[in-house]
This record gives structure tokens, sequence and C-alpha cells, in this order.
């Protein structure tokens, strides 16, 4: 019989042959995004689209997207772009050409660029019809090898067109570029069939999407899964840390069919050559939402609506909410990582079409673009790309409301330096303002214990300073303008710094002499500017003081001056009546002494003497024995006014 001694000796033996056989397999094992997802960034992506803008250059446009103090530019304050690198550009122009721009964003304190990929050149793009009428829009070749053994001097098999694009891109943009976006859109569809519930004759959750039905692929799913793998392979060989992104998209059904098919043409099965499914691909899930289409649903007698910005953050929450779920139903949070997010274009219109019933207004934009920015740090997204950096036309011409979503007036035709800011652009200017460098501290926000009224968070930075926003949220169709009055937590005089948006282009500062702030639907931010200990349970909420129902405001347009007409019924008598504009948080901007108290249909009527600038106001009207105060905004452009 063996001894004990040698059955050991046996077993180690085994032991060591075992792990010598399967040692070259585990280091040859490459790891996936079902393996490892990079951290996020410390610093939330604050960003925009970018544009074509002749005469205005890449650099032009970077510079009054950041500012750049030492040329004294004035910038928006932005830290990350989303700009495009197509191939068929590339391979006209050399793949060196925009190398200056991107060290330009780099010396501008641009960085964590998001670029969207894609687009191959003429001569390399699939010349196979898969069921549309027309040709591929994807790389020809994908299934070529993706790596060879250096031939032609590069790692990556030069058959493969994608691969080498790929490569090219990396090598030269690698440095400055953090999320990859695989194709812009790639489940854009015409048909429906993406918005379509299981059971529905052509939904996408029980059949892959037809080729017909994705229009800016013209291809199977599977090989959009093949674009995913390719990136992800090259990308992640050079820039690990790097975020690959399952592109732009705007339907949860089509995340389904990525996460369930592997690259495999024929029908997307697993295999040797083909082991894993889209979700091994990609790190980061980058979406697109306009929310001004998800605002109304049908009942019994026709649609109800709810549009205003509140609501739509709402959707665009929902958005997040709906990919997540797809997510989880394949393991990702808990068998697998979780992925990152960006929300690579959002917006509302500034103005509804005619014959439409959208959601859009010039201050619904502002509030929805202050909102999404704050509510997407509180949700965990790492960056927000707001479409678009310039209007495309002028409101007197514009026939669509995607052309009046630019944060500048139309800089296409004007000479750089000389643009003008939309509202939206100023309210971006002082958020990056007031937030930028300083992260959700989700502790404090609990701290503030705020009300269901009442929506924002706290930030802080590494130096321990503290940056609040908040608003009263709206919650009423077509309304802007709620009002709540907010108590701030250990409030001391001269611990708070407030500052406010104004469609003036100026930044309107205050030091609070109250703990009390009347919040309205555009966020207010305050900074700390002594030394705040927060502490839970200490935080009263007022009801808001109600507005006497019978009190009206309306806009006369007039040549020069505006005039706003109110009502007081019943018909009043008084002795005393005082009217008065005052700024967003009560302070006097205007008395005004030129009004009507004698008229039979007992309307009044306050004219504005041109000078006031554009902006969000409180109207005071006082009697003996009321005190009446409507929040309304004026803009004063080419002496027409208007009232949300």
């Amino acid at each position: 019989m063996y001894s004990s001694d040698c059955f050991k000796l046996i077993y180690k033996l085994i032991v060591v042959l075992y792990f010598i056989a399967i040692a070259p397999s585990i280091a040859q094992k490459k790891l996936t995004a079902l393996d490892q997802v990079p951290a996020a960034p410390e610093s939330f992506g604050y960003g925009s689209n970018m544009g074509y803008y002749p005469p205005w250059k890449d650099e032009n446009l970077a510079e009054i997207i950041a500012g750049d103090e030492r040329r004294k530019i004035e910038g928006l304050g932005l830290n990350t772009l989303r700009p495009a690198l197509y191939e068929h550009f590339f391979e006209k122009y050399g793949y060196d050409v925009r190398v200056p721009a991107f060290k330009r964003y780099q010396s501008l304190g641009i960085s964590n660029i998001t670029a969207f990929i894609g687009y191959p050149s003429h001569s390399h793009t699939d010349p196979k019809s898969y069921g549309h009428e027309k040709s591929s829009k994807m790389f020809k070749n994908m299934y070529e090898p993706i790596w060879d053994n250096g031939e032609n001097g590069t790692p990556v098999n030069d058959q493969n067109p994608m691969a080498l694009y790929v490569y090219k891109l990396v090598q030269k943009y690698g440095p400055y570029v953090k999320y990859w976006e695989v194709w812009n859109e790639p489940d854009f569809d015409y048909t429906g069939n993406s918005r379509k519930q299981p059971t529905e004759p052509g939904n996408w959750w029980e059949k892959d999407p037809n080729p017909k039905d994705l229009h800016n692929l013209r291809a199977p799913v599977q090989h959009y899964v093949r674009a995913l793998r390719i990136s992800y392979e090259v990308i992640k060989k050079y820039y690990p840390d790097d975020f690959v992104c399952v592109g732009g998209i705007g339907y949860s059904s089509f995340l389904d069919a990525v996460l369930r098919n592997t690259d495999n043409p024929n029908q997307g099965q697993k295999s040797k050559d083909f082991p894993y499914e889209g979700g091994a691909y990609f790190d980061c899930v980058s979406f697109h939402c306009y929310p001004h289409y998800y605002l109304r649903k049908w009942k019994l007698l026709g649609f109800t609506y709810n549009r205003h910005s509140d609501a739509a953050i709402e959707a665009l929450l929902s958005f997040k909410s709906e990919f997540t779920r797809v997510l989880n139903n394949y393991g990702f949070g808990s068998r697998y990582p979780q992925k990152a997010w960006i929300v690579t274009e959002t917006n509302v219109p500034r103005f509804v079409m005619s014959g439409k019933d959208n959601l859009g207004s010039e201050m619904a934009q502002v509030n929805y673009l202050l909102k999404s920015m704050i509510i997407a740090q509180k949700e965990g997204i790492s960056a927000l790309y707001i479409y678009n950096l310039s209007d495309s036309r002028h409101k007197n011409n514009a026939d669509d409301v995607y052309q009046q979503m630019g944060l500048f007036q139309p800089l296409r035709g004007t000479s750089p330096y000389r643009q003008k800011l939309n509202p939206s652009g100023i309210a971006i200017k002082t958020l990056t303002s007031s937030l930028k460098g300083f992260n959700y501290n989700e502790k404090l926000t609990s701290e503030l214990n705020l009300p269901k009224e009442v929506d924002g968070g706290a930030f802080s930075n590494s130096e321990g300073n503290v940056r609040i926003a908040l608003w009263a949220k709206t919650s009423t169709d077509l309304d802007e303008e709620p009002e709540y009055h907010y108590r701030l937590p250990h409030f001391k005089k001269g611990m708070f710094e407030l500052r406010y948006w104004d469609a003036s282009d100026t930044e309107k500062v205050t030091t609070l002499k109250s703990a009390e702030i009347v919040l309205g639907g555009t966020p207010l931010f305050i900074k700390q500017i002594g030394e705040v200990n927060i502490e839970p349970d200490v935080v009263t909420a007022e009801k808001p003081k109600e507005v006497i129902p019978e009190f009206e405001i309306f806009l006369e347009k007039t040549q020069g001056n505006g005039t706003v007409k109110f009502a007081l019924t019943p018909p009043q008598s008084t002795s005393y009546l005082s009217i008065e504009v005052l700024d967003p948080i009560g302070r006097l901007v205007q008395k005004v002494m030129d009004y009507d108290t004698e008229r039979s249909d007992d309307k009044r009527y306050v004219s504005f003497p041109t000078g006031i600038s554009s902006g969000s106001y409180l109207l005071q009207v006082k009697t003996q024995n009321k005190v009446i105060k409507k929040r309304f905004y004026y803009h004063q452009n080419n002496n027409v006014q208007s009232i949300n």
C-alpha cells in the first residue's frame, strides 16, 4: 500500500500540472464589461453639443463655451464637449487635422470629452442591403479579424476598416476623450416599432429590429453589437479606464435587443467565436431625451396635460428608470457591474409650433436646463450635454422647434466673439459659476429635509465648502411660477450668499438677511460664506401665502413700453394703492407711479418704462388691507415683451 506521504506528493503534482495547463488560458482571458466598469470621473460634466457655424472654428467655439480668462473671453463655464469624429471626415482630411482643436480644449480646462464615432467613408461602407431598399450605413468587412500579427505596421487587421479607424482615432485623440459613443442614435426609427409593447406586431422586445426600422444603421442589430465589440477591444487595449458607450439611444427595446444578441451574424447566437452578448462590450449607457413629447396622457375623454419643467424632469428620469429595468433583467448591477450613465442630448423647446400642443416657452427651457443639470448629479449621471450650442435660425424664420434650442443666438454667419446669449445661456452661466467643481452631497441634502414641494440639493468640494440649489416644484400645466416659503437650517446673518438667474446679462448676487427664502420655479443658488453646521430635523417649511384668486395679470404689447393689466374683483374703492416691481427675493426694483384707478370697468394698468431689464420679477399691489403678489417674467427685445 502507498503511504500517506506518497498520496500527498501525487496530489501536489496533479495540482501543479493542472495550473501549468490552465495558466496560459487564464493569462489570455480578456476582461469585458461583464468583469469591470471604470470608475466615473470625480467631477460632473457640464456639457454642450457643438455644431458647425462658419466662420467660427472649433477653437473659437470652445473659448465661448468654457471661457478664457487669460484672453478675457467670457464663456458659459462648461467643462466638457461632445464633438463628432466621423471616419469619412478623417479619411478626407487626415487624422491629425483636429488635434490642434483638442489641445485647445484641454488648455481651456475642457476634459472627459464624449466623442461619437462611426460613419464610414464611401469606400469603407458595406455595399450590401439587408432588406432595406438602400445599402447598409455601417462599415464593410467588420467580420474580418480585429487583430493580426502586426502586418502593415499596426496591431489591428487593416482589412477590417472599422478596427483600423478606431485604432487611428485612439492614437490621436485618446488623451482627450473619456467617453466613446458608438454611433449617434443607432435606434432612430421612423416606423414606430421601437415604441411597441410585447405582443404588438413588429415590436423589438420579442423580435430583433428589422434593418428597415434602423434608419441610421440600415443593418441587423448584430452588426451594431459587432461595432461595439470592435470599439471595445481596440479602445480598452490602450485606454482601459475609458468608457465605451452604447450610443445616444432613445428606446429601451433597442437596448434589450443589444443585450440579448451576440455579434454573431447568424441570429446573434453564442459560439466559440461569439462568446458574449452586447452587454460585454460597453461600459456606459448614453441616451437622448426630449421630454416635451411625453407630457400628456390619454384618458377617457381626451388628453390630459402636464406641460411644465418638473414634469419634463420626471420624463427624463423615467427614461433612465426604464433603461435600468432592462439592464437589471440581464443581471447588470447584480451578477455584473453596473453601467455608467451620460445624457448626450436633451432640451425642451422655446416656442410651440402652430397646431402643436407640446411644452414650449423661454422660461420652461431655462428651468428645465438648470434642473436637468442638478438632478442628473443626484441620479448618478456623470455628464449631461445640452442640445444645442447655437440656434440655427432666428425665431422670426424658425420652422422647427429644434432650431431654437441654442444657448446662443445664431452663430452661423456672425464674426467670432460677437455672440449673443439666449436666456438659457445666461442661466447656464449662473449654474456653472455656482456649482462647477462641487459634487452632489447626499448627506447634506438629506439634512436639508426638503418638503415635497421643493427640489434641489446640497453640493460640496474637497475643501469643505457648500453650495445649495433649490426651487419650488412646478405642478400645474403651463405654469412655471409656483411659490414656496422655505427656511434654511441654522441660519445666521452673513453666512449665506444668494445667486440667481436674471435674463439681463448679469449675475444677481446678494447676502441673505433672513432664513426665509421665497422659492419660485427657477433654481436659486446659495453659497456658504461662513462656517455652518447643518444638523438634521431643524428645518421648518411654511405653507405659501395664499394668492388671492380674484387677482389676474395680463400683458398688452405697446411700442417702447410694456403695459401690465390687472383686475381686482369684486370692484374695490380704495384710498390707498401702491404698485411696485420687486426682484425674485423681494427687493424693490421700481416703484410704479403711472396707473389709473378711476376706470369704470375696474381694470388697473401698470406701465413699465423702458430701462427695466429682462428677467423674473414680482408685481406687488398693496391696498389698505391687502397685499397681492404675482410672479411674472418680462422679456424686452425690439420693444416686444412677454409674460409667462
